[in-house]
């Protein structure tokens, strides 16, 4: 698949998670990560990015986000709505810590699988209703409480970000989804557990 067809089927999938009832949020890059100047808090050297929306937190689900965003900037899918995210980072012990819970019983089923730009792993899971917190070394959840607070969020394809991993340490690498979120059996699921 090249290029603009992995964008187009990201792009494609981000719609549907939105359609789904799960919030995505498209993100200009910043001024500061390009040469520019930028005087949010914490973006003046460059480590960030991209600028996040102002109140992204309480975002919806809209197409409109899709609409705003352009080849370049990035997306992001909110928690604590109809999907939750895990975020494993395997600089951090994130491999051992799904590991455990894997061998202890204690994994949750996944809905979806991408791979970051260092080599960890985002996994769709139901919402537990938790506001976002580390789970385990190098294992953060991403979620929020049913009041809207506390929330979290994941970047999602076709998102390019420069990679933390020492083999690939700040190359440019996109996101990529190894197993496209299985919306129609999270929503079953979902019926089932209520």
């Amino acid at each position: 698949m090249g290029d603009e067809d992995a964008t187009q089927e990201a792009l494609r999938i981000a719609g549907a998670l939105i359609d789904a009832g799960i919030p995505v949020f498209a993100a200009a890059p910043c001024p500061a990560a390009t040469g520019g100047t930028c005087s949010r808090p914490g973006h003046a050297s460059g480590g960030e990015e991209y600028d996040l929306p102002m109140k992204w937190q309480l975002a919806v689900p809209s197409r409109v986000w899709l609409e705003r965003w352009r080849p370049g900037w990035a997306l992001a899918m909110v928690g604590g709505h109809r999907a939750d995210a895990l975020d494993e980072d395997p600089r951090n012990g994130g491999e051992a810590s799904v590991q455990a819970l894997v061998s202890a019983g204690a994994w949750p089923r996944v809905f979806g699988v991408a791979e970051t730009p260092s080599g960890g792993r985002h996994h769709l899971v139901s919402p537990l209703g938790e506001r976002k917190g580390i789970l385990l070394p190098g294992l953060d959840y991403q979620g929020g409480a049913p009041d809207g607070a506390g929330r979290g969020f994941i970047w999602i394809a076709p998102t390019v970000k420069r990679s933390k991993a020492t083999e690939t340490l700040g190359e440019r690498r996109p996101y990529v989804w190894l197993q496209p979120p299985d919306l129609d059996y999270l929503a079953e699921f979902q019926s089932a557990t209520q």
